[in-house]
């Protein structure tokens, strides 16, 4: 009996001892001491007891033993259905799109431990479960996470109030990402915090393209601000609404001194009533282009040569205008020091430590320098005194070509020239060769000697052929971009009534191109798709339903459609369905086989894109058409050679496109634009 007793007591005292240490709870000590003081009792420590006393000592370790038990029972039933209610909650937010983390309230070192991830929280960092769980949230930081946002979170989670922020994690393997997250504590009844739940998203793609945008946006501003002509704003009253830097540096101010103020300020009294007839005429919104003459601030004149477009509102109202100023007179000393940049530049060619050669007036060889015998290999012992022809060295195919440049040097057409040809080498080889040459005459004009710079850029021609068509294609594409952007500039000004509608609208279509841009950029430029083209444009604008049926463009078809899109949402936000509450918009299209397609597509196929309003107020034909209206209507047909029908149906304005994809713009041909009530 008293081995059995022993089995029992000494098994018990080691499960509350295990307990003990795992809850840290006072209550399983006092189980454990009086289990192991009954096994000492029934290992016969006590035996020399009267039995009696014995029966005692064992009666009341056995009571205090299961008072002890029962009090652990009682303080772990609401722990265990606080675990219950932790796994209930891991489970529900088990398949959801935001990777979900839950933690124990441990704030101290080494921090909490993870009891429960979601499969999104393992795709993001790159962990599986089981390396999550049982380890801190904190393997997820590295160097560059910012410790003060870490510090905030930590102070907020000690209070057990929530904490959002965004911070630099690092995945498993080792690459980083941009997190938003959301932690909230979890409290059981007696108001204790017992875990956090953390709510995360990797955001690293909206900062990104936030960045990407940012820096869209300073771009422009860096080239209003760093244009080499003034731009200068005024309203009705002739007062400075805007100046860029430039502007403000020729009157010799800054732009914030020069605000408020009349153009007049900046004028000397005598030319006040020449000033007074150009305003007159501007106000009568007649443009113009003529020198005028400013006073700076510290009294010096400034001239300039003004650019001027008036600003008119519905009733032909002056409200303003823009004036485009150039300093003539800086362009003179910008001359001036560019001569003396190039004479310094020449001066530093001549003497130059390439291939220096000299030649005589019947172009014997003067002077050979050792940059001349490393390049070519001959020495100034096997040339001197030598025609070119003597010692076969100018490549046969190209000796046309060099005779001319020659002839030019040697009969006073040019005193400098620059000639690109191959040359052979002294080991059989053959090099191009490029050749700076000059002319040093006397006082009477008769050819002293001619110098030579020669480099050798065999290298760089083979490189030069390999990038060639590169460059035709980059240079395509800017002219392109130039272009779009100054249409739009030119048609937002001249559709605009006053600056404010000019900036807002110019702001908005240059937006819409950035953001076309960056779908195109993506993309490489080329191969755009359409679905997500439409998402990107059409962000700004709600209840716009847009089709996702797979449709590749070229970067051209992108960006023309792009701002074709934005501007029937514009127009649908003032005028159509956009504007009123319940109104939408449906953007669907298909494409047809090659035998319904154009001729001129190379593809084969024909776009049908339809933008269809609904739910907005009865739109009637405009009588005036704006920038938006004559770009559909007229560019878009001669730039994709699609036909373009604007329907305005008392159940909602439609607009029907059908353009051929992949068309050379050779070969598109503009049909005329249908426009129907």
């Amino acid at each position: 009996m008293g081995t059995v007793l022993l089995i029992l007591h000494v098994g018990a005292a080691l499960w509350a001892a295990a307990l003990a240490a795992r809850t840290r709870d006072w209550r399983l000590g006092i189980v454990t001491a009086g289990l192991a003081l009954l096994a000492l009792a029934c290992c016969g420590e006590f035996r020399q007891w009267p039995s009696a006393a014995l029966i005692v000592l064992e009666a009341a370790l056995g009571v205090l033993a299961l008072i002890g038990l029962a009090a652990v029972e009682v303080s772990l039933t609401p722990a265990r259905a606080q675990g219950r209610l932790i796994n209930e909650l891991a489970r529900t937010l088990a398949t959801t799109d935001s990777a979900v983390v839950i933690t124990d309230s441990q704030l101290d070192a080494p921090g909490p431990r993870i009891v429960a991830v979601n499969d999104a929280m393992c795709r993001m960092t790159g962990y599986t479960p089981n390396e999550l769980l049982g380890v801190t949230p904190r393997i997820l930081q590295g160097p560059g996470t910012d410790r003060a946002v870490m510090n905030d979170l930590r102070r907020a989670l000690a209070r057990g109030t929530s904490f959002c922020a965004e911070a630099l994690n690092y995945r498993k393997d080792g690459s980083t990402y941009w997190v938003s997250w959301s932690i909230c504590p979890i409290i059981d009844r007696k108001g204790r915090v017992t875990h956090f739940l953390s709510i995360q998203q990797d955001v690293t793609q909206r900062l990104e393209v936030e960045q990407r945008l940012e820096m869209e946006a300073r771009r422009y501003q860096i080239i209003v601000e760093t244009a080499l002509e003034g731009i200068w704003l005024v309203n009705r009253e002739w007062k400075t609404v805007y100046a860029n830097r430039q502007m403000a540096e020729m009157l010799g101010t800054t732009p914030e001194v020069m605000l408020g103020k009349r153009i007049t300020e900046f004028m000397s009294p005598s030319e006040l009533g020449a000033a007074a007839r150009h305003m007159s005429e501007r106000e009568r919104g007649v443009p113009a282009r003529h020198e005028f003459r400013f006073t700076r601030a510290d009294g010096a004149p400034l001239l300039a040569l003004v650019s001027t477009n008036s600003f008119v509102d519905d009733q032909g109202g002056f409200t303003g205008a823009l004036a485009m100023v150039t300093d003539i007179g800086h362009q003179l000393r910008a001359q001036k020091e560019l001569r003396e940049a190039l004479d310094r530049l020449n001066s530093h060619v001549n003497t130059s430590p390439l291939a220096v050669i000299e030649w005589g007036q019947n172009f014997a060889t003067k002077m050979w320098s050792a940059g001349a015998e490393r390049i070519f290999g001959w020495t100034a012992d096997d040339v001197l005194g030598l025609h070119p022809a003597e010692w076969n060295f100018v490549y046969a195919e190209d000796l046309d070509r060099v005779r001319a440049a020659m002839d030019e040097l040697s009969d006073g057409t040019t005193d400098r020239n620059i000639c690109l040809n191959r040359n052979n080498r002294k080991d059989g080889s053959v090099g191009w060769t490029e050749w700076y040459n000059s002319v040093l005459r006397d006082p009477s004009g008769n050819i002293v000697s001619i110098l030579s710079l020669a480099q050798d850029v065999t290298e760089r021609h083979l490189a030069e052929e390999r990038q060639r068509l590169l460059m035709l294609e980059l240079d395509h594409r800017v002219k392109n971009n130039l272009a779009t952007v100054l249409g739009i500039t030119e048609q937002s000004l001249d559709t605009a009534t006053d600056i404010h509608q000019f900036a807002s609208s110019f702001r908005g279509r240059i937006g819409a191109l950035a953001r076309a841009h960056g779908v195109l950029s993506r993309a490489r430029w080329e191969n755009v798709d359409l679905a997500e083209l439409c998402a990107r444009v059409l962000e700004p604008f709600n209840n716009i339903r847009i089709d996702t049926t797979p449709v590749k463009l070229t970067a051209r078809e992108g960006e023309l459609l792009a701002l074709t899109l934005y501007e029937l949402a514009t127009n649908a936000s003032k005028h159509g369905s956009l504007r009123v509450p319940g109104g939408s918009v449906d953007v669907r299209w298909r494409v047809e086989p090659a035998r319904a397609a154009a001729a001129g597509s190379s593809s084969g196929v024909l776009l049908m894109l339809q933008w269809q309003e609904r739910g907005g107020p009865s739109i009637e034909p405009p009588t005036r058409s704006g920038f938006g209206s004559q770009f559909i209507s007229q560019g878009v047909p001669y730039q994709l050679g699609a036909s373009v029908d604007l329907i305005y149906d008392p159940d909602g304005f439609r607009c029907e496109i059908r353009a051929p994809l992949g068309a050379p713009p050779d070969a598109r041909r503009p049909p005329a634009a249908n426009t129907s009530a």
